[in-house]
Order: C-alpha cells, then structure tokens, then sequence
C-alpha cells in the first residue's frame, strides 16, 4: 500500500526530509508512490521535472537512482538491439528459426546451462529438456513462445567463448575486468558483489559456482554465507558425488584453498553445512544452509567428531595420513568455522 511504502521510505531515509509535510509536500510523496508503482522512466522524468530543485529531499534523490537505473537499462536493450548475435551460425533467416549444425546446438545448450536453464549434458541433441529450456528462455526474455532457436534468442543468451575466456585456472579478482556483452546475468552480478577479491568459477547442472578467497573479519561461515547472498547464492550444498567431485576440482589448482595446519591436515574452503543443534553427540543434526535434505555426505573417516562442541561448520579436507591413499583434499570435515576459503553457489 502506499503507506507501508512512505513507511519504507522514511525508515530508511538517511536525513530528514527537506520539504515540508504541507501541501507541496503531500503532493511530493503521492506522486513518488505513483512514480514508484508503475516504475516508468517517463513518470520519474515528471518527478524530478517538478521536484528535481528539492536537492536534499530523500524521495528526489531516490528517484534520481530509479531514472538512472531505468536509463542504463534502456541503453543497454538498445545496444544489444543494435549488435548481433555472438553465435554466428550457418542458416540465415533474420526472423525465423535457424538451422544449427551439431556444435552450433551445443553451444546453444551450453548457454541456456549458463543462464540456468539447461542441467543437460551439451551433445547436439535438442531433446525434451533442450527443448523446455528454450521455451523457458525465450518466455523469460519476451520473446514469442515456441522451442524454436531465432536470432532474437541468440540476442538475450550468454556468450559462451567470451565467459569461457573469462575463466581461470587459479583465483583472480575480476575488478576493473572487462565482460562481454551478452554477459551471464548472475556471474555480473556475484563479481561485482565480490569485488577485488581473488575468486575462481565455472558452471555445472545449470548452476554457477564460485570459490573465493575470505579476508579479515569476512572468514567467519556466517559472514561468507551473507557474501554469498549478497552475491546472489549461498554456500555451496552439495547433493552427489558427482556434485562433490566437480566443486573440488574448481579449487584444487590452486593451493591456496587447502592449506595444511599445525597438525598436518589440509583445511580445504568452507561449504554450506552447519550443525543447528549439537546437543546430540558427534553426529548432531547437520543440515545445509538452503534446507535442502541431507541425503548425501562425504565425511573423511572419523568425521564429524565436533571437537568438543565447538565445530559445528563443514568445510573440505584431507586427513594428514588419509586411510586409503587417496591424496585429494576431497572430503568434509566439521571445523570451528572460520578460514582462507569458500565456496558458494547461485541456483
């Protein structure tokens, strides 16, 4: 309603309010609160045609934000309107569907996985959920329904070769980076959040997932899932082996997400399990921070042993001398819940 809105307004003004509640200013807060509900460049244009000269009023300099927010928008559908498609394929119809060769189609589905909307494995092959994931594209993107490829789809999807050229082997920070135009809309949106940060990511299922480096008062589990949430994500969960072998590839080439400590064992990044309840022993009651079912595990042996009640946060790691070998920092561990390292993940 429009009082539960001034009320949101108000609370979160920085300074008071420099016109004057009379007529003048009741006019003020009625037309920001149409402005606001029908979010049209053309009403804010109005708004600070009339109000603009009230430089110390919260509403004008908040509507100055939401008419250069729509502004950048604008601008940027009128630059990708005017560029063309970063997939150049071999069939030419300008309105209609495009005849795509084999890898021309895996690299289709390989941008609607970028986007999140494919989970497939990309093999040329426009099957049943190739095919719902264009449909869901292109009705996300406004564009004429259908399961059908044109190059108004291709306009709206990632691009694929530049993100690729993007990534990295080991962590680097991305400020200052220069994106493609047709960038993933959450990868823009998880970098910029992250800032200079050194960070390292890659997709898989769908989903985007990013390891980064933790700093200072950042390292604690809490203060890392709220990053990630301001990211976009969470703290990864993790549901299958083949999810868990996919995350530690991401951070394993670079060594400086498992580093050993005092004892000899490798404290691998921090993940998004904790346990909510550890008046229940060792085993405790262990959940992911989404609330996604605990149905899989992968606990390096003895582990979780809690250490007294005080670990309760679940991250990777390698015991000092592993009973099978196997030399990867590719198992969980319970911690204190604080470290170097996350890993963090937008659905």
């Amino acid at each position: 309603s429009s009082a539960i809105l001034l009320m949101l307004v108000l609370a979160f003004a920085p300074a008071p309010l420099a016109v004057a509640q009379d007529a003048t200013g009741n006019r003020l807060v009625a037309d920001f609160v149409a402005a606001e509900r029908a979010g049209s460049l053309t009403l804010w244009n109005e708004f600070l045609d009339r109000y603009g000269s009230h430089t110390g009023n919260t509403m004008v300099a908040l509507a100055v934000k939401r008419r250069n927010a729509l502004i950048t928008e604008q601008d940027e559908k009128q630059r990708a309107s005017q560029r063309g498609p970063w997939l150049k394929t071999q069939s030419d119809n300008p309105t209609g569907p495009l005849e795509l060769t084999p890898d021309e189609r895996k690299l289709v589905q390989r941008a609607l996985a970028y986007a999140g909307y494919y989970a497939g494995i990309p093999n040329g092959h426009f099957g049943p959920d190739t095919l719902e994931a264009i449909s869901k594209a292109r009705q996300q993107a406004g564009l004429e329904p259908g399961s059908h490829v044109d190059k108004a789809l291709l306009l709206v999807l990632p691009d694929v070769p530049a993100i690729d050229r993007l990534k990295s082997r080991f962590a680097r920070s991305y400020a200052g980076a220069v994106f493609p135009d047709a960038m993933e809309p959450r990868l823009e949106k998880a970098l910029a959040a992250l800032g200079n940060r050194p960070v390292v990511f890659d997709y898989f299922q769908g989903h985007l997932y990013i390891a980064g480096m933790a700093r200072g008062f950042e390292q604690g589990w809490y203060n890392l899932n709220e990053l990630a949430r301001l990211a976009g994500g969470h703290l990864v969960t993790i549901t299958t082996p083949a999810e868990n072998e996919f995350v530690y590839y991401l951070f394993e080439r670079d060594k400086r997400f498992t580093l050993p400590d005092a004892d000899g064992f490798q404290q691998g990044p921090l993940i998004g399990l904790f346990q909510h309840d550890n008046t229940t022993g060792a085993k405790g009651r262990w959940a992911w921070v989404t609330g996604e079912p605990l149905d899989y595990t992968n606990w390096a042996d003895g582990r979780p042993d809690v250490g007294d009640g005080r670990q309760n946060y679940g991250r990777f790691f390698r015991d000092r001398e592993p009973p099978n070998g196997d030399p990867r920092a590719i198992f969980w561990t319970d911690s204190a819940g604080s470290g170097n390292g996350f890993v963090m993940e937008v659905d």
